[in-house]
């Protein structure tokens, strides 16, 4: 089995001689076992709907209003009904016992309310005695756990595949995880926290993947089967999550993942999610991801040995870098759905020495000025069909040594090329008469000038979603009914810019569309650096995650 060389090299640097499991492990006093858990409030939990992806065509709208003013819907609505391939159905939460973590739980704690637990010590040294269960719930109050740097927090859990063991944020706190997540053992779910690293720096002086002067790690890394990492927020860490082939069955969902990294003397390092897989399958949907040091946003790559098999993507929404599947190794089997982009490379397919099988391309809405939308590259088997392609300045589709079906896309381009096959530019007509693709597409010469609003429901927790906002209208504000996402007359809202989380508005909902401006909204600059990354794509384009406080 390929490790990724990486991992071990920067554990070997910070405890050599001790073992991979326990590398960063704090010292802990003997364990005190807690007593029978106490009676505390327990959450309720409430899953999503299914989701059912709206796409909202918006016309005129109204002046700027307060979110609580009522205001008529301008807006037709249509439902996508892609072919989508479905993580694996999470198990009912709440059939075990229910603990709680704290900023200032101990180790002699029992977990109730009153005397919760420290988090790592929970999660480690006691989830090895035995203690945890199938099916219970740790709930992570508010605050912030660990210092940065090189923080570890090493989870021993380990659930079944019927009862997942889940460390879960508490509804209506934010806990913050100062440090990594190391998860070695199957079956847990990590829902709902914010997981960062405060470590200002974010310059190496030394080329390469391995600095020996960077003292931040990933995020999640999953080194473990059927591990469910849902709605956290990742950022200012090494990389959003790292997930390879110790990991199948693995479902990435509904993260909000930017800013991890650093800048060598070389180039930027650390991505959004770097994954590898063998056996089974790996989840990687509804996740919005942007702005990290490497530029790459996604990164299923490998140098040797192993092919990379059976991916699955759906509803992610990745801006301003590229989003790579494929290697120096084949890579087979990968469904890529409902994919929205903004200012990003969709490459599938790395080098033209491998032979690459199976790839499905479907409902996509890419979009990139400046570079490729999409490039394909050495695949045999490639499926593309109903999918909305948007370019300037350089050729839109970057085809090399593949061959598939392409049919009923839309192509919207201006200035340039449009089509490279094998290296030589091609116009529309050229495209299909050389390929045989595209007889039932449609090519336009302009970019859209219809402002169009997606609305993605999230599939485990209701009330929450992703909209999605591509203005080529050039609007001040758009018109959304939150309808979509199951809200009642009187339920309260709030809408966070996914490129600066703590920038939202909020309200009441009146039961008729909610005035959402795209404007005077910023992105967040990374811990330790001047500046942002890239400036903020609004008005142009935004992405907005909806929560029910």
């Amino acid at each position: 089995m390929s490790f990724k060389i990486r991992k071990l090299k920067r554990l070997r640097q910070v405890y050599l001689g001790l073992a991979i499991l326990l590398v960063g492990c704090s010292v802990f006093a003997p364990d005190i076992v807690g007593k029978t858990q106490s009676q505390s409030p327990v959450p309720q939990v409430t899953e999503g709907p299914a989701p059912q992806v709206s796409e909202v065509v918006v016309g005129s709208v109204s002046p700027m209003s307060t979110p609580d003013t009522t205001i008529e819907a301008s807006a037709t609505t249509q439902v996508f009904l892609p072919v989508i391939t479905r993580a694996p159905t999470l198990p009912p939460i709440g059939g075990g016992r229910a603990f709680f973590a704290s900023p200032n739980g101990t180790n002699n704690g029992d977990g109730s309310m009153e005397r919760p637990f420290n988090l790592a010590y929970a999660i480690e040294d006691k989830a090895k005695t035995g203690f945890f269960q199938p099916g219970d719930v740790i709930w992570v109050r508010g605050g912030t756990y660990g210092g940065g740097g090189l923080t570890y927090f090493n989870s021993h859990l380990q659930g079944t595949v019927d009862r997942p063991i889940v460390v879960r944020a508490y509804p209506g706190e934010q806990p913050i995880i100062n440090g990594s997540i190391k998860i070695y053992k199957p079956n847990v779910i990590f829902w709902g926290l914010e997981v960062i690293n405060t470590d200002p720096n974010r310059t190496s002086q030394s080329s390469g993947s391995f600095p020996n002067d960077i003292y931040r790690e990933d995020a999640f890394s999953v080194y473990a089967t059927n591990v469910k990492i849902i709605n956290n927020i990742m950022h200012d860490a090494a990389e959003g999550v790292y997930a390879d082939d110790r990991a199948p069955d693995v479902v990435i969902y509904g993260n909000l993942i930017y800013n991890n990294g650093w800048k060598g003397p070389d180039r930027g390092h650390g991505h959004g999610i770097y994954a590898q897989n063998q056996q089974g399958s790996k989840w990687i949907e509804d996740n919005i991801i942007f702005n990290n040091f490497s530029g790459y946003n996604l990164h299923v790559y490998r140098e040797n040995e192993f092919p990379l098999v059976s991916f699955n993507f759906d509803g992610n929404v990745t801006f301003n870098g590229t989003f790579l599947v494929g290697g120096r190794q084949p890579t087979r089997n990968v469904i890529l759905t409902n994919q929205f982009t903004y200012n990003e490379t969709v490459a599938l397919g790395f080098s033209v020495d491998t032979q690459n099988q199976n790839v499905r391309v479907q409902n996509a809405y890419l979009f990139n000025r400046g570079d490729y939308a999409l490039e394909v590259k050495a695949w045999q088997g490639v499926t593309l069909d109903h999918n909305f392609l948007v370019g300037q300045n350089a050729p839109l589709v970057n085809l090399v040594q593949s061959s598939g079906t392409w049919d009923d896309n839309q192509y919207f381009f201006a200035n340039g090329t449009p089509f490279l096959i094998n290296g030589q530019g091609r116009n529309w007509d050229q495209w299909r008469s050389q390929t045989g693709f595209d007889s039932r597409s449609s090519f336009f010469t302009t970019l859209p000038s219809t402002t169009q609003v997606f609305i993605r429901p999230n599939r485990y927790e209701a009330k929450r979603g992703h909209i999605i906002v591509y203005n080529w209208a050039k609007q001040d504000q758009i018109l959304v009914d939150l309808k979509t996402l199951g809200y009642s007359i009187g339920d309260r809202y709030e809408i966070h810019n996914a490129q600066n989380f703590g920038e939202k508005i909020s309200g009441f909902y009146q039961g008729q569309a909610i005035a959402l401006p795209l404007i005077n909204w910023s992105v967040a600059k990374p811990i330790g650096w001047p500046e942002p990354l890239r400036p903020v794509t609004l008005p142009e384009f935004g992405v907005f995650i909806v929560l029910s406080p």
